[in-house]
């Protein structure tokens, strides 16, 4: 992030699964939730944008976000063996979560999504100035965007590709 904010007047940055991960080699943050919180505060520290701005004319909101499977409302596939989410994705495995947060349940969508709560004034100023509003998040912010499943290498990508929360 230091090499772009050193070429670009502006970097936004809003956190990925893989940010996440606190892998036990080397491991120095107690959990996943430390981690983002160190992450935030080195973004702070470098200039790089995690909260509404209004460049110019120009709105940007990055939206922190997390995935839930209930974003997954097509039928599944049958006939074929599929691996399960806990083989597919290491974010079960990796990610560690403080008592209260799991990839169980809605909590951790709605955990991200309550960070956002935080920026609801700041969003309110970005639309009151701005006709053009560019948001972005990591993961698929509107299920109609998901590809069928049948078209997926993974069918059961949908799973953890978005939420509803």
């Amino acid at each position: 992030m230091s090499l772009l904010k050193e070429r670009f007047e502006h970097v936004f940055y809003v956190p990925r699964n893989h940010d996440l991960w606190c892998r036990p080699e080397g491991q120095k943050y107690v959990d996943s939730v430390e981690k983002l919180d160190k992450l935030l505060a080195e973004c702070k520290a470098l200039g790089v944008e995690t909260q509404p701005m209004v460049i110019g004319e120009l709105g940007i909101i990055p939206l922190f976000s997390w995935y839930h499977e209930s974003f997954d409302r097509e039928k599944d596939i049958t006939g074929f063996h599929i691996p399960p989410l806990e083989m597919a994705c290491k974010d079960f495995h990796v990610c560690k979560w403080p008592q209260g947060l799991s990839n169980g349940d809605m909590s951790l969508s709605m955990y991200f999504d309550a960070m956002n709560d935080k920026q609801l004034e700041m969003m309110k100023e970005v639309k009151i100035k701005c006709d053009h509003i560019i948001t972005f998040s990591h993961f698929v912010p509107r299920q109609e965007l998901c590809p069928e499943k049948r078209m997926l290498f993974y069918p059961k990508l949908p799973n953890i590709i978005g939420s509803d929360s």
